[in-house]
């Protein structure tokens, strides 16, 4: 469209400017004439050309291929960034993979008709340059059918654990990835890193999960009859062992200090490793993160394998430094010779007011029956908005049990200890739980 309407103004060329937002992103499409798209550095000094002169000339230059520019892989624009709003306890995104300028074959002629304009007779190309995250998850899917082929017993969970404990953190050039502004990418930019298909075959370790664990997983967040949806079968969320987000067995580390912790406590998170590499092995662990407002304790100090497929758990305790008020980030490696295991780690000091804590509880029917609750909820007005689901509890018999969620969706202003109670209320009958 930009390239029709200077084409019918009489243009005979294109500078496609970036603006900030944009950055060093750049993309290779098909126009209607030339043209050249330049990254944000480059369209600043063009602006300062055109405001310096009343008759600017410019002209494009083909340069051929150029292979093994730097900075490479860097993180586009359009990426998808972290942290999770729903689950901050898992760091988003997982990984990273290639997504800008993509080369294909395409079902229909691109580019201009014109073969003057074109070059070819009858219309352009049946190829296409293609950016964007769906062009970033082919390369992702066709990794992991690589090594399901190679391994066809492991699962979803051991496959995405291969991918991201290998990932590359550094560039072509053994820098930090940047982004679309050429600064360094946190994790919530990069997750695990760019994918390494090579290493991905052989990571040493992997992080599995059970599928039973999704479900305890889900149960912290969503009603059985939700999870009963998701997981395709009848789930009764009262029966099963929530497992907190930070607690799944993650190939990556995620943990959230909301503004009341008490700083003397720390946070312990748990993983299993299984060996899918070389026996018998000895793994030893390296935490490297920031000097300051974290200490991290790895325990045990060594990992040993003696068979294929065997198991071995660690804990983590994260102690938080009083003057921590920032997102911190760095890495566990378990090294054994030539296998380093990396899982990204990300502690967040405060708490990002547009998250929302989600808070279960269940309770038994001990009084009527058949009886039904509706929930009322006391607290002073503005700080906090709290929701309960479901809307109300139906008991039909004695000690069943039903379970109901509270989220807690903090003010922008809140700075100071909030008290109110939640009450679930059925006749003469009022059930009072306090909330701080």
């Amino acid at each position: 469209m930009k390239g029709a309407v200077v084409k019918n103004a009489g243009g005979a060329g294109m500078i496609v400017l970036n603006n900030l937002t944009l950055g060093y992103s750049t993309l290779a499409e098909p126009h209607v004439l030339p043209a050249s798209h330049i990254d944000y550095p480059a369209s600043s000094a063009v602006r300062s050309y055109l405001n310096s002169t009343a008759s600017p000339v410019a002209q494009i230059v083909f340069g051929g291929t150029v292979l093994g520019t730097s900075p490479a892989p860097s993180i586009a624009f359009f990426s998808s960034r972290g942290p999770s709003v729903q689950d901050p306890g898992i760091l988003k995104p997982d990984i990273t993979g290639p997504g800008v300028n993509v080369l294909a074959a395409w079902p229909f002629k691109v580019g201009p008709t014109d073969q003057t304009l074109s070059g070819v007779s009858g219309g352009g190309p049946t190829f296409n340059f293609l950016p964007g995250t769906s062009i970033s998850t082919a390369h992702l899917s066709g990794i992991a059918a690589i090594i399901k082929s190679k391994y066809p017993d492991w699962s979803p969970a051991a496959i995405k654990s291969a991918i991201m404990t290998t990932a590359d953190v550094t560039d072509r050039s053994g820098n930090p990835i940047l982004d679309e502004k050429h600064q360094p990418a946190d994790w919530f930019a990069t997750g695990a890193g760019h994918v390494n298909p090579e290493k991905a075959m052989d990571p040493g370790l992997a992080y599995d999960i059970d599928p039973s664990d999704y479900v305890g997983y889900l149960c912290g967040l969503y009603t059985s009859e939700e999870v009963s949806m998701i997981a395709r079968r009848a789930v009764n969320c009262s029966n099963i062992t929530v497992i907190p987000d930070s607690m799944l067995n993650y190939p990556s580390i995620s943990v959230v200090f909301p503004q009341t912790w008490n700083r003397s406590m720390p946070v312990v998170v748990q993983r299993t490793v299984k060996n899918v590499g070389k026996v018998p092995s000895t793994y030893t662990p390296k935490v490297d993160m920031p000097a300051g407002d974290v200490t991290i304790d790895v325990s045990p100090s060594e990992l040993v394998f003696t068979e294929m497929n065997q198991e071995q758990s660690f804990k983590l305790t994260v102690w938080p430094r009083q003057n921590g008020t920032k997102v911190v980030q760095g890495a566990l490696l378990w090294v054994s010779g030539a296998y380093t295991v990396r899982s990204p780690i990300s502690i967040s000091f405060t708490w990002n007011r547009s998250m929302p804590m989600l808070v279960q509880r269940t309770v038994k029917n001990v009084g009527k029956v058949p009886s039904t609750y509706t929930p009322k909820v006391d607290m002073p007005a503005g700080v906090v908005t709290i929701d309960v689901s479901p809307s109300q509890l139906v008991f039909t018999e004695m000690n069943q049990e039903q379970s109901f969620k509270v989220t807690v969706w903090p003010g922008q202003n809140g700075t100071k200890v909030v008290q109110g109670a939640l009450r679930w209320v059925y006749g003469t009958c009022t059930i009072r739980s306090p909330i701080s």
